[in-house]
Formats: C-alpha cells, structure tokens, sequence
C-alpha cells in the first residue's frame, strides 16, 4: 500500500478543529472578562463593544454618574449577548472537540452548527437594541436621542446573515447526508 492510501483524509479538518478550539477557548474567556467589566462598569463595556460616541455637534454634557440600579440593570442587559456567546462558543469547542477526533459526519454536529447560526443570528438581531437600552439605561438618554443613531444595521451585521445562511445550509445538508446514510445503513 502507498503512503497516500494510508493517510488520514481528515488530517488537515483535525487540525484545523483542534486550532478552532483553541480559538473558541480564548473567545470563551475573554466573554468571561467581558461579563466581569460589565458587572463593574457597563457603560464602560458599552463603550468597548459598541464604539458608541456623541454624534450631535453640541458639546457634550456632564452626565451624572447611573445610580446602582442603573448599574445593575445595565449588568443584566449586557449579559444577554455575552451569554449567548458563552453558549456559541461552548457549542462551537463541542463541535471542533468531534471534528478533531475524526467526527465530521454527525447528527450532533448538523445540530450543534444550527444552534451556532442561531446564536450569530441572535447575537446579529439584538445588537442594535442592547446598544439603546445601555445608553438609555446607564448613558441617561432618553429614547428619542437614543434610537436614531444606534438603530440600525452595517455591513458587519450583513455579512454575519450571509455567513448564518452559509452555516444553515451546510447544517441542513449534514443533517440530510446523515438521513440517508442511516437509512442506507438499514439496507445492509
């Protein structure tokens, strides 16, 4: 037998998976971190993740400082993505765990990449909305400064739709392949 026909045809999916999980192992950790800035500050966290700024040309107006159950709102409201990348990331390491021990085709893994779509699809759908509780919220705007200028969609957000529906196919397609192979298996 040649050395070609003895060799791993999912050798470079193994690797690629173990060096996925230790990307969703970092991912999962600083969210952790994330969790910890908002339980501290959230409007600091607001502001590292949402980049949001003054757009209005006035000069900008001492807000006073969110009383503590602002704090602990904005707490609660930051929590929900960094939750849901907590779940997408525990969800992804299974999947890449599988992947590295030669598991490609695999009921769990058309599911466990549908409910990784649904979580970038989450994640893609509720930021706009954290965005405008958190400056309503702990930033002291009220909802008409709020909206305009943080409700709304870019590129960034577009593309993660385009990659969901990539992901989502992919998992139907798995799903599928993995039906007929069961039901070709009972043939035998």
């Amino acid at each position: 037998m040649s050395e070609m026909q003895n060799a791993d045809p999912f050798i470079n999916v193994k690797r690629l998976a173990s060096a996925m999980k230790v990307l969703c192992m970092v991912v999962s950790i600083v969210s952790v971190l994330l969790i910890g800035l908002a339980l501290i500050s959230p409007e600091r966290l607001q502001s590292r993740l949402f980049f949001t700024q003054t757009l209005s040309s006035e000069a900008p107006t001492a807000k006073p400082e969110p009383g503590v159950g602002r704090q602990l709102l904005g707490f609660v409201i930051s929590l929900v993505p960094l939750l849901t990348v907590q779940f997408l990331t525990a969800k992804a390491y299974f999947l890449f765990n599988d992947m590295a021990k030669g598991v490609v085709f695999d009921r769990k893994n058309a599911r466990r990449l549908k409910q990784i779509s649904y979580s970038v699809l989450a994640l893609c759908l509720m930021r706009p909305f954290v965005r405008v509780l958190l400056l309503i919220v702990i930033g002291g705007s009220s909802i008409g400064q709020a909206i305009p200028g943080q409700m709304s969609f870019g590129l960034g957000d577009l593309l993660a739709l385009f990659v969901v529906g990539i992901f989502l196919s992919y998992a139907l397609i798995l799903e599928e392949s993995c039906r007929l192979a069961d039901e070709n298996q009972q043939f035998v």
